[in-house]
């Protein structure tokens, strides 16, 4: 005997649902991104760092579309984009970055005294 609707659990009738019209939803959440990708980034600006649109571009015109540290371009950076670089203990965003830039700040744990040793361990480890 088939169950009632209300018998099987909703995850599993969402499941099921999800499975029959795969193609139809990709299709249109891919349609839905298209139209609004731009719109995303800005509410993740702001969600994330509390900043809008026009403070990341101010950034990007004071910073001449290059990462502060390395002076890569935004065009040259790793996925074509310079991350919003912040300080975890205040949240205050400090400037745009490139990944590798970004990346390599937070293995040091943002803390300058590990950065200071690093740059005296290149400088006297020169080959």
């Amino acid at each position: 005997m088939p169950q009632k609707k209300s018998e099987i659990p909703k995850a599993d009738r969402d499941r099921a649902y999800y499975e029959r019209n795969k193609p139809r939803i990709l299709a249109y959440r891919k349609a839905w991104y298209a139209a609004n990708s731009q719109r995303q980034k800005d509410e993740r600006l702001l969600a994330k760092f509390g900043i809008t649109r026009d403070d990341y571009d101010t950034m990007m015109k004071r910073q001449e579309g290059c990462c502060w540290i390395c002076r890569t371009s935004e065009a040259e950076a790793p996925k074509g984009v310079l991350m919003v670089d912040h300080d975890h203990a205040t949240n205050k965003v400090r400037g745009l970055l490139c990944l590798h830039c970004n990346l390599g700040l937070g293995y040091f744990k943002d803390q300058p005294r590990l950065l200071d040793r690093a740059q005296r361990y290149l400088s006297y480890r020169r080959l």
